[in-house]
């Protein structure tokens, strides 16, 4: 009887795999039209009025009386997971009618290198276009260049409707990494990248819920210069535009060095010193005052993880720039396995 049993739970295992990677090649395989479904279907129920749906297509709870700004809520994950979905669909979709020709057109033959370029491309276009709406934010506001703000009238409930878009959009973002993640090929450095997507998301959404979303606004901001120019580099690399992407990668590398650990200690300085100078560290969650020695170390705890890896990686580049010095041309070769490295070195 006991053989039995455990046959048929063991039967009801392999079937349960089964069907979760069936459904998760069918979602891989169709990262178009899938999501094109549900976005589609959305937006149908927005047009028949059906109350859920405009959940997942506006920005919820605007204070009343006051114009332009909003609080946070439950509500808000609704607009998250829209973004998850939009994110998947846009990022397949430009990879494959935008970006895949501009490569065949660019001279891009082998199949790993062209999918190498889309994925750069893509990150390229998106991280120009964060970086463009996170420096407005910043620019426009009080905390442009003065820590100080992160702390002067908190608790900042109420936020601006283009501030809370921003950063519920940038979670949206992070969150889909996950299955971007987990869809491509698994690259050399796959723990530290889960574990920078675990950081990053854990930072983005306790931020939101304890109000920190300046401090948020500005790590944002600030990580989206580097990877900017980063990817920009190697997608000159791929263009085989190796002097310009030699001069490109020089810029990345001062880039790297002065806004991922120079600007990002000065946060955490912030955090750890700043926070006692301009509040009474008392933690009282039903008023939306969140600053104890609990919360405060919890943050910092991230983002010291954070730096961690930072430097990790940092450690990779400046043996790209001694191999540079060395007379090789500069190629970041963080995830690459060893025959793309010997490639590395030789494009």
């Amino acid at each position: 009887m006991e053989v039995a049993q455990s046959r048929l739970m063991s039967t009801k295992k392999i079937t349960m795999d089964s069907t979760l990677r069936l459904w998760w090649g069918l979602l891989v395989e169709h990262q178009i039209e899938l999501p094109l479904i549900v976005i589609a279907s959305i937006i149908m129920g927005d047009i028949l009025r059906i109350p859920l749906a405009g959940k997942f297509l506006r920005i919820q709870y605007r204070v009343p009386g006051e114009e332009g700004l909003y609080m946070g809520g439950t509500d808000d994950i609704y607009f998250v997971a829209f973004w998850v979905v939009v994110f998947t669909f846009v990022r397949a979709s430009i990879m494959e009618y935008v970006l895949t020709p501009i490569a065949k057109y660019g001279g891009i033959r082998n199949s790993r290198s062209q999918h190498k370029f889309l994925e750069q491309s893509w990150l390229l276009l998106y991280y120009g276009v964060s970086w463009t709406f996170g420096f407005y934010i910043i620019y426009n506001s009080p905390f442009w260049m003065k820590t100080s703000y992160f702390w002067i009238d908190y608790p900042h409930k109420a936020i601006p409707h283009l501030s809370k878009w921003y950063y519920l959009v940038q979670t949206g973002f992070w969150l889909q990494q996950f299955f971007v993640l987990h869809a491509e090929k698994r690259r050399d450095d796959y723990p530290q990248m889960v574990i920078h997507h675990v950081v990053t998301s854990l930072l983005l959404v306790c931020s939101y819920m304890t109000y920190f979303t300046r401090i948020g606004i500005a790590v944002l901001c600030m990580m989206d210069s580097a990877d900017i120019v980063l990817a920009l580099a190697k997608c000159l690399r791929y263009l085989h535009y190796q002097k310009l992407c030699d001069y490109t990668f020089g810029c990345f590398v001062i880039a790297w060095a002065y806004t991922r650990h120079y600007l990002f200690f000065l946060i955490m300085w912030s955090i750890w010193k700043e926070a006692d100078v301009y509040l009474v560290i008392d933690c009282r969650p039903s008023q939306g005052f969140f600053v104890c020695r609990q919360i405060q170390y919890f943050f910092l705890t991230l983002f010291v993880v954070l730096q961690g890896l930072m430097l990790f990686w940092f450690g990779q580049i400046v043996k790209v720039i001694w191999r540079v010095l060395q007379g090789s041309n500069a190629a970041d070769c963080r995830s690459e396995s060893e025959s793309e490295m010997t490639e590395c070195k030789q494009m």
